[in-house]
């Protein structure tokens, strides 16, 4: 009984295991001497490597069957860019006692942290108004977003473009 157990646990646990495992594809099309795309093939693995020659190994078979009739033909690996989420990004403004604004504070976070942006912006702007020392100041949230692309500041500055 406990045999039959113990072969029943470890069986549905390899079977758990292996499911999550097999997460790497990999893309290649095969083209002729103009690039015309003439057939796409798909490889899966464990590693990002196993996929490829999953791939590039169906690719060669087609090419070296002579299916196509081009008399050049090239397997080309496609990169695909792993989808990472979207990032989202919130900016709050420092007001002082009149309303006017003072500062703009930008946050970005992570696509699994919701509230993770606002929550560093208005961190900034009140450490800000603490260093300051503006009294009467105030953070508020002036938008909230989410964007597709990277949009940390990569040290460029704000004025011309070139």
């Amino acid at each position: 009984m406990k045999k039959s157990l113990l072969v029943l646990l470890v069986l549905a646990a390899t079977t758990v295991f292996s499911n999550e495992a097999e997460a790497a594809t990999c893309k290649v099309d095969l083209k002729n001497g103009r690039g015309k795309l003439l057939q796409s093939f798909t490889g899966w693995g464990y590693s990002y490597n196993d996929a490829c020659m999953d791939a590039k190994r169906d690719c060669r078979r087609v090419k070296n069957a002579r299916y196509y009739r081009a008399p050049i033909q090239l397997c080309t690996e496609r990169f695909v860019r792993p989808n990472r989420g979207q990032r989202n990004q919130c900016t709050v403004v420092m007001k002082n006692r009149r309303g006017k604004v003072v500062s703009h504070h930008t946050a970005v976070s992570g696509p699994r942290q919701v509230r993770g942006a606002c929550q560093k912006a208005l961190n900034k702007c009140q450490d800000a108004k603490w260093r300051q020392g503006r009294r009467g100041a105030f953070c508020q949230i002036l938008t909230r977003g989410s964007t597709g692309r990277d949009t940390r500041n990569r040290g460029r500055g704000r004025g011309r473009r070139g």
